[in-house]
């Protein structure tokens, strides 16, 4: 579970800081920003996905 953490941790890391040279002025959205909060929010889904069935599995192996 510790590794999932770190994971997810890791990669909203990598997405945050993926494009920080392309943020507009006066904090307007850009499209590169846009770009990036749709990556982040496909990536909590996908977390989201593993930690349920990781979640199931233990629940079942129980």
């Amino acid at each position: 579970m510790i590794q999932v953490v770190q994971s997810v941790r890791s990669e909203f890391e990598k997405a945050m800081v993926g494009g920080a040279d392309d943020l507009a002025p006066g904090y307007r959205i850009s499209t590169g920003d846009s770009r990036r909060l749709t990556a982040i929010e496909e990536l909590i889904k996908e977390q989201r996905q593993l930690l349920l069935s990781l979640n199931a599995h233990f629940v079942c192996a129980v």
